[in-house]
This record gives C-alpha cells, structure tokens and sequence, in this order.
C-alpha cells in the first residue's frame, strides 16, 4: 500500500461521515429484529461507500452490513485476495434517536488478514487509522493503549442486537463493575475498540458481532499494542459472527479468569 491508498481511504470515510453529521429526518426500519435497525441513510452511505472504493481497487470484494438483510451471503469474500469490508453507520440506534455516537468503518484485508483500517467519528471529527506494521494513529497522534489492571480504568461493553449470551454478558458486566473505576455503554463497537486503542478504557467486551462491526477497530486496537480475541481466547474470524474482547494482556488476563469462574457456575 502506498501513501495514495491511505489517503484515499481518509477521504472516502470523511464524506460518508459528512452524510450521517447532515442527516435529517430518520426513519429506522427493524431488520433481524426489533433492537437491529437500519435508516436509508445505511443504505445511502453504503452505496457511497461501494462507488468510491470500487474506483480506488476494482479488483477488490465488497462487504457491507446491508448487502443482504443479514450480511451472512457475503462473508465468504473475506477470503478474497483484496477486499473491503464497510460498515456504514456503526451505532444506528444512537443514530436514530439522536444519540451523536456513531461512526463509519472501513477495513482493508487480503485472504482475510485486515491490512489497513479507518474509524471516523463525524460528531467529534475524530479519525482513527492504522496499517499492519505501521502503528496505530488518532489523526497524526500515534496510539498506544492504556496498561496496567482493570482496577486502575474503565471498562466498555456491548449488548448484542442479536440477543445472544445476555445472562453471561451481564453477570460480566457485574463482575467487572466492582473490579474496576466505572463503566461505559456507548453503542458503537467500532467506536469502543477506537477508545481502547486510545487508552481512553482499559477493557471492552461483546457477545455477537459481525466483522464489519469489528474489522476496522480490531486491526487499530493491535497496532496500538492492545490484544483482541473471541470468548475462546482465539483470534478472530471475520467470516463468521464473533464475541470480541480487547484490552491489554494484563487486564485480559483478568476478564478470562472471570469468564471462567463464570462458565463453571453455570
């Protein structure tokens, strides 16, 4: 990848990002079901999102959360020799009741490693990037994520749309609440993967997610030298729906033993 391609991809996700900070008059529809919504502006920003970067790399796949009602038809082209995978509101129900928490996502992959990524914020004109190799970056900042146990920050979780381990992710959420300062529920997961990059929160953890929801700020987390895995401890998948957890070694260690513990009990 050249310095053009990065470039380019800066600019693609500044313009989408321009169509959700315009946005006016939403109407969401439900999708899988009645918490998984989608606005035309998911449809329109994708589609931007599709042109632009076919232009850039016609040679590239294409995946993007509104390809089909679930995505799942397409995922088997993470495995191409180039490809895209987009997500074009992350954070539609902030999106849809006005919440300014959400953000576009592109990740950039060859035969399924995510090569280049961006993560852009409109609401806070926030820009997160990273290339394999090359570091991890907050505009021109370079990112390195927060160290020491959950004891000392933060933490960020998700609750699935798809409605699958609630009564495990909640008995997390508590275990980790009295573990650590506080904690956080923004609604974006490409955005709470950014925020761990940044050192902002110490852990973040979801139970079910797609790639497009994580492809972009998984790669950004690593090379902010964070760690991300799935609930098996293995590392992700981006051809199939995944759980995800990111933070450092120290406070991963920690949530594994308290997922263990867990899991035991139940």
């Amino acid at each position: 990848m050249d310095e053009n391609f990065m470039r380019e991809i800066k600019r693609i996700i500044r313009g989408a990002g321009q169509q959700i900070r315009e946005a006016r008059d939403i109407h969401a529809r439900v999708k899988s079901n009645f918490r998984d919504l989608v606005t035309p502006y998911d449809l329109q920003i994708q589609k931007y999102l599709q042109s632009e970067l076919s232009a850039l790399l016609p040679e590239a796949a294409f995946i993007g959360e509104e390809d089909t009602g679930s995505g799942k038809s397409s995922l088997s082209a993470v495995e191409a020799e180039r490809c895209f995978i987009v997500d074009p509101v992350d954070g539609t129900t902030n999106f849809c009741f006005g919440l300014k928490k959400s953000c576009t996502a592109i990740a950039y992959a060859e035969k399924g490693t995510v090569m280049a990524a961006a993560v852009y914020d409109p609401f806070l004109d926030e820009l997160f990037w990273a290339e394999r190799g090359k570091g991890a970056y907050l505009g021109e900042e370079r990112l390195h994520g927060s160290r020491g146990p959950l004891e000392e920050g933060i933490f960020i979780f998700g609750t699935s749309a798809y409605g699958e381990d609630d009564d495990l992710s909640f008995a997390l959420i508590r275990e980790c609440y009295e573990r650590s300062i506080s904690l956080r529920r923004l609604g974006s997961a490409e955005l709470d993967l950014c925020n761990v990059a940044a050192g902002r929160a110490a852990l973040y953890f979801e139970g079910a997610l797609f790639p497009w929801d994580i492809a972009a700020g998984s790669l950004i987390c690593e090379e902010a030298g964070m760690q991300v895995f799935n609930w098996e401890h293995r590392p992700i998948e981006l051809d199939k729906k995944e759980s995800v957890v990111a933070g450092n070694a120290e406070t991963l260690a920690q949530w594994f033993e308290i997922l263990g513990r867990l899991r035991e009990r139940a």
